[in-house]
């Protein structure tokens, strides 16, 4: 029992940083995809 809750927890943690780690980056990417649009308009 408390391995099946120490594995939900490891997984949870997992989720969240991958959650974390995306809503870092996206915002980047989007702005790089916009840079691209308006280096390729030129």
């Amino acid at each position: 029992m408390s391995l099946g809750l120490s594995s939900n927890l490891l997984s949870l943690l997992m989720f969240l940083e991958i959650v974390t780690v995306s809503s870092y980056f996206i915002p980047t990417l989007k702005f790089e995809k916009i840079d691209w649009l308006s280096y390729l308009r030129y």
